[in-house]
């Protein structure tokens, strides 16, 4: 038996090392594809309104027309701010939405905000005629940041002043608080991106527009707070 060539030894090594190229730059490619489509969904995240219904229950069809004149109509500027949707407690979707949820009590309305937290109404009982407000109000929500550094004796004197009014503002006001320390990794990104180069530092961010937010310029007290929160929020 005739020994092969070199030059067929050559094509051999060129052909693998060739497949090889094209596997590893297939893997590449898969491997952006799949962070595409994360990045995609995860961007994507919105407000959620879902009216769960049984097919026995006396007051969903009042409840589903209630729903489809609100929140699916186009001249209605809250129900553009969320997804709608009508699950029928009896099918697939509608028994994990029940169990997840724990609703037993039907019709009931689920929302859900871009962060995940959730609101249950149970419709079962009488109405409530301020129900669109309640929904709109707890999906979008402004947010109120403070952004601070542990080693700032301003933010040190600022913290108790913050902490009393977030007390109160999460209960008495249509608004979220929240605390970003901006020594952190996250925190560091946060103040990056919203240009903060002073502690403490304030700010608004809007629900319709949170990439724009609000500075505060006002007394560093629990009225200058209150105030400011007024005077920018519905």
């Amino acid at each position: 038996m005739s020994e092969a060539s070199p030059s067929t030894f050559s094509k051999i090594k060129s052909l693998v090392s060739n497949n090889k190229k094209q596997f590893i730059g297939g893997l590449i490619l898969l491997i952006i594809i799949i962070g595409l489509i994360i990045y995609f969904v995860l961007s994507k995240k919105q407000n959620q309104i879902i009216l769960v219904v049984s097919s026995n229950c006396a007051k969903c069809p009042e409840e589903i027309e209630r729903f489809n004149t609100t929140w699916k109509d186009p001249n209605n500027p809250d129900a553009k701010t969320a997804k709608a949707s009508i699950v029928d407690k009896d099918t697939k979707k509608g028994r994990k939405i029940t169990k997840k949820y724990k609703i037993d009590a039907f019709p009931s309305i689920i929302a859900i905000n871009k962060k995940g937290e959730y609101l249950i109404m149970d419709l079962s009982g009488s109405s409530d005629d301020n129900l669109l407000a309640k929904v709109a109000d707890f999906i979008n929500q402004d947010e109120l940041v403070l952004y601070y550094a542990q080693w700032c004796g301003h933010s040190k004197t600022f913290l108790p002043i913050w902490k009393d009014f977030a007390k109160q503002a999460n209960l008495n006001l249509n608004i979220n608080t929240k605390m970003v320390d901006c020594d952190t990794k996250e925190g560091k990104e946060l103040c990056a991106k919203y240009k903060v180069t002073g502690y403490p530092t304030v700010l608004l961010h809007k629900s319709a527009n949170p990439d724009k937010p609000i500075v505060f310029n006002g007394d560093r007290t629990v009225d200058g707070l209150n105030a400011f929160v007024k005077a920018n929020t519905k």
